[in-house]
């Protein structure tokens, strides 16, 4: 091999080492050193490289979002009640409730969207499109109630879909005669700020909150034992204030006369031993009762039989 024919190799070869060959699903762009944004196209093909030029290989292959996004692989050091929490929802009626699903996100090759989520967006703030989404999907699922979410499992992930796909930041709400929201007038939708094709949203799983709702459950078990412990004591205070009004009559009926005071204290204390258990009862000290002695001892039995 002559010694032009190597020179030419090896700057042949020199040049496809500095190409870059992007697959189907993927797309170049390149910065320059001022960092001008110019996108090369979606692959395959070979970009060449320059040496006032930096390379990026990007890929347009669909990504998975899952919802909730607090998922408990993640989260081990997490209690229970904690990671429910976050990721339980609160229904337009006012259950708890997790429901699962996973959005199907598409980052579009062309270069108005290259450019939005790769060179207006950094890295650390891609994030946020997660966000985004959970905030959207639980804004519109807490505008449903429990039954509607259970009964419309079928249906959900697509009105979830139109409800991202329709809401525009920044809009102004375009509301029907019963003030329910139907779309958006101007603003910019998540799919336009970042480049993105919202392509699918299913339900996967719906899930009751273990611990909170068992904690609700318990919670209600408890109001309600208390509730009927006040109603009783309520009752009886009740019971003792009429029995107390029918004693202030009967007193003031007795007057100074001693044979109706001595029947209407024996009255009082056979009410009082009924009420009493016959084994808690031993003896009871009467001052200046029914024998007219300072301190008498009545037995219950004597008691009850008039003795």
């Amino acid at each position: 091999m002559t010694r032009s024919k190597t020179l030419a190799l090896l700057t042949l070869a020199g040049a496809l080492a500095g190409c870059s060959r992007p697959t189907q699903q993927e797309s170049t762009y390149r910065l320059n050193l001022q960092n001008k944004f110019s996108w090369q196209g979606s692959g395959p093909d070979i970009r060449m490289y320059w040496p006032w030029y930096t390379m990026y290989v990007v890929s347009h292959q669909q990504e998975i979002q899952n919802f909730p996004l607090i998922q408990g692989t993640g989260n081990a050091n997490l209690p229970q009640i904690e990671l429910e929490k976050l990721q339980s929802i609160i229904t337009a009626d006012g259950q708890i409730m997790i429901q699962e699903m996973s959005i199907t996100i598409y980052k579009k090759a062309d270069p108005t969207a290259v450019e939005r989520y790769y060179i207006q967006h950094q890295e650390e703030d891609r994030q946020n499109l997660a966000i985004n989404l959970d905030a959207l999907v639980r804004t519109y699922l807490q505008t449903k109630t429990k039954a509607y979410i259970e009964s419309h499992q079928p249906q959900l992930g697509q009105e979830v879909r139109d409800y991202i796909k329709s809401f525009r930041a920044g809009g102004e709400p375009i509301m029907d005669s019963e003030g329910h929201i139907t779309g958006f007038k101007g603003g910019i939708s998540i799919e336009e700020e970042w480049g993105v094709d919202i392509g699918d949203v299913t339900p996967r799983r719906l899930t009751l909150p273990s611990t909170v709702a068992g904690a609700q459950v318990e919670a209600q078990q408890i109001i309600k034992a208390a509730q009927t412990q006040y109603d009783s004591a309520q009752n009886e205070a009740d019971r003792r204030e009429s029995k107390l009004r029918s004693m202030e009559k009967l007193s003031e009926a007795v007057g100074s006369n001693n044979d109706a005071a001595n029947y209407l204290t024996s009255q009082i204390l056979n009410d009082l031993l009924e009420q009493t258990p016959s084994k808690n009862v031993g003896r009871i000290t009467v001052l200046n009762g029914l024998a007219g002695s300072d301190q008498t001892i009545i037995s219950r039995q004597g008691v009850l039989q008039g003795k």
